[in-house]
């Protein structure tokens, strides 16, 4: 897994590092303002916000599940395109 984040400093810190490494995981950062990048991040917070609007809940808890459940799914879908899970 290689996972494309920001050069935020808590991706950058020794303990997420350690982590990464640990999993055998590779991370990946996105070049400074690199507005490809940027548009891939705004895309995936406008579809978690529209299934979070979908979700109807009256808890906390309901809200939590009806994520992991839209995420669980949105992971495991394959791409219409590329055929390709992400």
């Amino acid at each position: 897994m290689v996972p494309l984040t920001d050069n935020g400093p808590h991706f950058a810190a020794d303990a997420f590092t350690t982590w990464f490494n640990s999993i055998k995981c590779r991370n990946l950062f996105t070049a400074s303002r690199h507005l490809c990048s940027n548009g891939r991040a705004e895309n995936s917070v406008t579809i978690l916000k529209t299934a979070i609007e979908s979700i109807a809940t009256s808890t906390f808890i309901e809200l939590e599940r009806g994520v992991d459940t839209f995420l669980l799914q949105h992971r495991n879908a394959k791409h219409s395109v590329t055929k390709k899970i992400p």
